[in-house]
């Protein structure tokens, strides 16, 4: 199964063409992706916009997005 994200957090330079879904969780999916510079494989994490609505689904992504950050 391919898929696409449509907003990303900053510019990633990540090329996004018919990569395949590695994963799926509560609130969305993970796709493969390539880097267009350094050519490495990425994983990337599409959230559901109406997640977002959610104060609490909200605070909790923030969590998991400034942890992700940290490492």
């Amino acid at each position: 199964k391919t898929s696409k994200c449509k907003f990303f957090r900053g510019d990633l330079g990540i090329l996004l063409q018919n990569w395949p879904q590695i994963g799926q969780g509560a609130y969305g999916r993970v796709i493969l992706a390539q880097h267009k510079l350094t050519t490495h494989f990425v994983a990337i994490k599409c959230l559901k916009k109406e997640d977002f609505e959610d104060r609490l689904k909200r605070e909790r992504i923030r969590q998991e997005m400034n942890i992700l950050d940290k490492l």
